[in-house]
This record gives C-alpha cells, structure tokens and sequence, in this order.
C-alpha cells in the first residue's frame, strides 16, 4: 500500500467483533433502518415527524428518537453528521478515561463477570477498568436499562459494531476520493479531515475494545499518514496487537517496518 491508497478501501468488516462477540442482529442495529427501544414507559418526540410517543432511538448515538423505523431511514441524511458527531464525542471521552485509569494506575479487572456470575471470556475492558465477557457486554447493551457498568455505574463507551461501522465508512469514502486523486491525504479539505479525525477517535476505542480490523486499520493511518502525522511506534503496536488476534497482514506490515527501522548487518 502507499500514500495514496487505504486499507479501508480493500479491508471488509470483519464477521465476528474480535471480541468474541457475533455481528449480527446486533450489529445490524446500528445501521439508519434500526433502533433501539425506549425503557418501560418512557416516550420522547420523533425526530421526523415531530409526533409525540417516539420510543425507538437511534442505536448508535442514542441521542434521536422515531415513531417507527421509516421516520429514522427518511431522517438519516439530516442526522447522519450528528451521529457521527456525538458517537465520536463519546470515543473520545472513553479514550480519556482509560488513559485517566492507566495513568493512575487504578487497575480495578475483575477476576468474574457479574453479567453472567462466571469468569471472564474473552474480556472487554471498560474505560473504568472492570471487565466483561464480550458476549455478556454486547448483550447488555440491547436491553432497555442504563447504558453504564454494572459495578461503578460510568457510562458505557459506544459499542465495537456501531464504532467501526462509522468510522470504517468515512475512511473508505474518503481513501476513495484519494485514490481517484480528487483530493490528496497531505491537504485534505476541512470537511474530509474532521471526518477522518473522527474516524481516528472511533477507531482508537474499537481497537481498545478489542476489535482486530479496527487494530489493523488503525495501524495503517499511522503507518501511512492517511490524514494524520504518521507515527511508526503507534503503527507498530497496533499491528502486533492486530496480529495477536490472527490478522495475517497486520503481522507482515510489523515485521516490514520492525526491518526498516533496523540497520542492515556490515
């Protein structure tokens, strides 16, 4: 790959979250036609048509809400950047939060999952610190209760399937019009580059979570400066915990830049 080139532009989504998790019905859920649904009671105004009872909202931001899925499909394009937007929002802060917890050195991993009362599997790690089974943790967030960790009550991060989905999207649209040299990574105009700085926010968390082709992707906007100052150390992390996961070209692309950051033998 070069400059002028992506790896979102060949990569496709993966089938499974990296996590142990499926993606499926769930990570369906995240895309404009789904949503979902309010607590008990609860009722909001549609974003579309301004009715009132709305009780399905948007399953990635979870900021709008709709009557029913066609008041969300027809809204989307209005919505879109303001999804976007607030799922980034949230990255970001998750990211801070865990750099907060590292630097804190509050390590709090519990040993048990107290989703499922049984140990760990395939653990995803909070921001908080406190982990879950991947399984358990994409099951808790479909149901109608608070978005937060059952242990200290912080709020969840946006989840994998809805992270990568976006931000897999804006860095494909974007390698496209690189590759088709209408604009060039270098000089991106404002529009695309708050875009992909976006990508950036939610690839960082996806791959945090865990998820290996946000680990891989991630590594090849470092690697390559696709619309970042490139940092090989950061590349090189990301791609070995990408090939700790069975990514076979994130493995290839660490050995690559491990042998060119080495002086040949005299």
């Amino acid at each position: 790959m070069d400059n002028n080139s992506s790896s979102a532009s060949t990569t496709t989504p993966p089938a499974t979250n990296g996590n142990g998790t499926k993606k499926g019905k769930k990570g369906k859920k995240g895309k404009k036609g789904k949503g979902d649904g309010a607590a008990d009671g609860e009722t909001h105004r549609c974003f579309h048509c301004d009715s009132e009872g709305a009780t399905m909202c948007c399953s990635q931001c979870r900021c709008a809400w709709y009557c029913q899925q066609p008041c969300q499909k027809l809204h989307w394009k209005q919505h879109k950047a303001l999804c976007v937007a607030a799922v980034a929002a949230k990255a970001r802060r998750a990211t801070q939060r865990r750099i907060a917890t590292a630097a804190a050195g509050s390590s709090r991993r519990n040993e048990s999952c107290v989703i499922c009362i049984g140990p760990v599997v395939e653990p995803v790690e909070l921001p908080c610190g406190h982990a879950y089974c991947g399984a358990c943790l994409a099951e808790l967030r479909t149901k109608k209760v608070a978005q937060a960790c059952p242990l200290c009550r912080e709020e969840l991060p946006p989840g994998v399937d809805g992270l990568y989905e976006l931000a897999f999207r804006a860095y494909k649209r974007i390698a496209g019009m690189v590759l088709r040299r209408e604009i060039s990574w270098s000089a991106l105009p404002a529009k695309e580059q708050q875009e992909i700085e976006q990508a950036v926010v939610m690839l960082t968390e996806a791959a945090d979570q865990g998820l290996t082709s946000a680990q891989a992707d991630l590594g090849d906007v470092y690697n390559f400066g696709d619309g970042t100052p490139p940092n090989i150390p950061r590349a090189i992390e990301l791609y070995e915990r990408a090939a700790e996961g069975g990514h076979g070209r994130s493995a290839y692309n660490a050995g690559v830049l491990y042998a060119e950051r080495t002086p040949p033998d005299v």
